[in-house]
């Protein structure tokens, strides 16, 4: 998973991320190697996804992004943005 990562970053936003969270949720060791590129390929796919107007999917990947990296203020204003535009499905009562 760790080689594909790297393999994928650049080329396939949204392999890469799932390599990269393999990686980063199975060996604690390489946390503070991968963070940055992690960070990187997450903001990668949450612009493609806020562009191709999918919020929902968009938001979850900028909520990732902003546990990962707290301080990047434009990770929060997209979340934001991403968050307003996902519409929030309620419930239905079961007849």
């Amino acid at each position: 998973a760790y080689q594909a990562a790297y393999r994928y970053r650049g080329k396939d936003a949204k392999a890469s991320v799932e390599a990269f969270s393999v990686v980063y949720d199975n060996a604690p060791s390489y946390r503070s190697t991968l963070a940055h590129d992690y960070a990187e390929a997450l903001k990668t796919l949450a612009d493609q996804l806020l562009q191709a107007n999918d919020f929902c999917g968009a938001r979850r990947r900028f909520e990732m992004l902003v546990n990962l990296t707290p301080a990047d203020a434009d990770a929060q204003q997209k979340l934001a943005t991403a968050t307003e535009s996902c519409p929030v499905l309620e419930p239905t009562a079961t007849p």
